[in-house]
């Protein structure tokens, strides 16, 4: 799943695998949050990952959910075909 977003509460609301509403108590800053989420899809059934796949163009956040276990492999290819430089979860 692809998903983009300018701000994170709205990329978190275009997430349907969490059923948790955004934390805004919780007061993250854009590092925080992505750890937490890991958390969250690291628990899911199916365990998922996610993959900040955003060029530096512009301020959206650009972001590929996959199955954990498919990510190394994912990020593999991503640097074979030098799509761009991915990170997982953390920004």
């Amino acid at each position: 799943m692809v998903l983009r977003a300018d701000r994170i509460d709205d990329l978190h609301n275009e997430i349907s695998d969490i059923k948790e509403p955004f934390p805004y108590s919780s007061n993250f800053d854009t590092c925080q949050y992505f750890n937490w989420l890991d958390k969250k899809l690291e628990a899911n059934d199916p365990p998922l990952a996610c993959i900040n796949i955003a060029d530096s163009w512009g301020d959206d956040m650009l972001v590929i959910l996959v199955y954990r276990e498919d990510t190394e492999r994912i990020l593999e290819l991503y640097i074979l075909v030098k799509v761009s430089h991915p990170k997982k979860g953390v920004f």
